[in-house]
């Protein structure tokens, strides 16, 4: 197979002029600036991947055989952390991170994702510059520095959304480097197997990548049914095939090793598939997927993308590169129809959708030449950008849940297990704060149970802690609803019972919380919020009373 097949496989120019540098420095000024803002509202001690680190080292790296523990079971101190061994993602990126929290804290963690991020997009940069001209290049490689996920997730290291790396690394390995020269026909298949075995190592998910990566590296004037008969004669799709078996079963092995069956793992595998009569229906999520698909990517992008794919559709001219990023989008549809709840709760999935757009959006560039598509997709690129900053401001955490997490870390263990009537999104949570329950959890470092309001619910949540004798505390919050039979339950058989009143500090009820909220309502994200909290967290005092109980009294035997 030619090298040089997809369209100039190693064909960027190696010295730059003086107006290559000139606008290469205002990318990098262009990537910086809304990242540095968006830095600046994070927090990373409440972030999962560390929360995962930081667990890990805890219970200690080679006790665990480096097993992460289950995210519902994370807070707190377990007797027998293996009974919460979680398998959903792969290891290495986790082990990764805990290498580098080890080293840096939780901050080097983010700031090892910023660096990838910066990397990412320089080497987009280079590729569209050389497939579709350097002005196009720059355009396109902008709008990508303020999509919204570009920015959201430049600065989080959530390893859902890394397996994007995918797309950069793949691209590096075919356009970047040195033209062709002896054995660089042998090496760049394997450099392309070994970014799909990698990103593997990041997210199950990079492999939806595969389908585009083999359309771009496909052997050209040969038939198509011709190269699916015999796949491996082509030595790039050798490769990626070989690293996507490889990715497989390290995945099912870890699976094996960490877990008893595969029966949890096929359980979640039903549960982001939306195969329960739990939540909204799939015909309810389809406004949840139109909206993130339009706002995580960016009408910015969109535009132009848009007048590239209608190019290519209208001249029949069929880029190969661009062809590959419009493949991507079909593929990302058609598992969206089996993935349909994760797709609903998840914002990181579209992560991966930015840079085949990007590339359609590039060929538009280069196809259009009035001022008319640039000038609006900037704007619209600005909006975009502001939109998501103001975001992640707003997305601090509730200053109600921290002071609710520093009272029950106060009044209790990290061996406790704690149940409480509170519930996310009613007061004296405010009611724009889905992450309350979340926040009070990694705040205070304890494992809570949350919305218990009768002995049913009480024993349903105690059913995974059958093997443990530890103590239970049951937190009631007066304000929220607690059943007669529950309460004198909790009179009749706890050892201690205090009670605690304080006035917690006021959550500010912001116009973009506002939006927020009508955008939840028209999505159907949170669609019983506003008739269940009708309320914010104010400065109203909140009173709790605490109940320290053994937990067999939530066993049916004890009943």
């Amino acid at each position: 197979m030619n090298t040089a097949q997809a369209q100039g496989f190693g064909s960027v120019a190696a010295s730059p002029r003086k107006w290559d540098r000139i606008m290469l420095f205002s990318l990098c000024l262009i990537w910086l600036l809304p990242r540095a803002v968006a830095f600046f509202y994070r927090t990373p001690s409440l972030n999962w991947e560390v929360w995962e680190a930081k667990k890990l080292l805890e219970y200690g790296f080679w006790n665990r055989w480096g097993a992460i523990i289950n995210w519902h079971y994370m807070t707190g101190i377990r007797p027998d952390p293996w009974a919460f061994n979680y398998t959903n993602h792969p290891y290495p990126i986790l082990w990764l991170y805990t290498f580098i929290y080890y080293l840096t804290g939780a901050h080097g963690v983010f700031v090892a994702a910023v660096l990838v991020g910066f990397v990412a997009c320089m080497i987009l940069y280079r590729v569209l510059s050389a497939q579709f001209g350097r002005s196009a290049g720059w355009w396109g490689a902008v709008l990508y520095c303020l999509a919204s996920n570009s920015i959201y997730y430049d600065v989080d290291p959530n390893s859902f959304a890394a397996g994007a790396i995918i797309w950069p690394m793949a691209l590096a390995a075919l356009y970047l480097g040195p033209a062709e020269r002896t054995g660089d026909s042998r090496v760049r298949p394997w450099l392309c197997g070994l970014a799909v075995l990698l990103a593997g190592q990041v997210s199950w998910f990079s492999l939806s990548a595969l389908p585009s990566l083999l359309w771009l590296t496909a052997t050209p004037n040969t038939p198509v049914r011709d190269q699916l008969r015999h796949p491996f004669r082509n030595p790039y799709w050798k490769a990626m095939i070989v690293g996507a078996l490889v990715t497989a079963a390290l995945f099912a092995l870890q699976i094996a090793v960490y877990l008893p069956s595969f029966k949890e793992f096929w359980g979640y595998f039903l549960q982001q598939c939306a195969m329960n009569s739990r939540g909204p229906s799939r015909l309810a999520m389809v406004p949840n997927h139109a909206a993130k698909t339009v706002n995580l990517v960016g009408p910015g992008l969109w535009l132009p993308a848009v007048v590239g794919a209608v190019w290519m559709c209208k001249t029949r001219s069929w880029n190969r590169l661009a062809g590959a990023g419009l493949l991507y989008l079909g593929v990302f549809a058609g598992i969206g129809l089996v993935l349909n709840r994760a797709y609903y709760i998840e914002a990181s999935f579209y992560r991966y959708l930015l840079i085949p757009v990007t590339i359609l959006a590039g060929l538009g560039l280069s196809k259009v030449s009035s001022r008319w598509l640039r000038v609006a997709a900037i704007c619209f690129a600005v909006l975009g950008a502001t939109f998501t900053l103001m975001k992640l401001e707003s997305g601090q955490p509730s200053k109600v849940a921290q002071s609710i997490a520093q009272k029950i870390g106060e009044l209790t263990r990290p061996q406790d297990i704690i149940l409480t009537n509170l519930r996310m999104m009613v007061p004296p949570y405010a009611r724009w704060d889905p992450a309350a329950e979340e926040i009070t959890q990694r705040t205070a470092d304890r494992l809570l149970r949350f919305g218990i309001q009768d002995l049913q619910q009480a024993r349903a949540a105690m059913l995974p802690f059958q093997r443990e004798s530890g103590p239970c505390v049951f937190i009631v919050e007066r304000s929220n609803p607690l059943s007669a039979g529950l309460e004198a339950l909790l009179k009749e058989r706890s050892s201690k019972i205090l009670q605690c009143e304080w006035l917690p500090p006021p959550d500010a009820e912001t116009l973009f919380l506002k939006l927020r909220m009508v955008y939840w309502k028209f999505t159907k994200r949170y669609s019983a919020s506003g008739d269940s909290a009708p309320g914010q967290g104010g400065p109203a005092p909140i009173r709790f009373q605490v109940f320290y109980l053994p937990s067999e009294v939530f066993t049916p035997a004890s009943q």
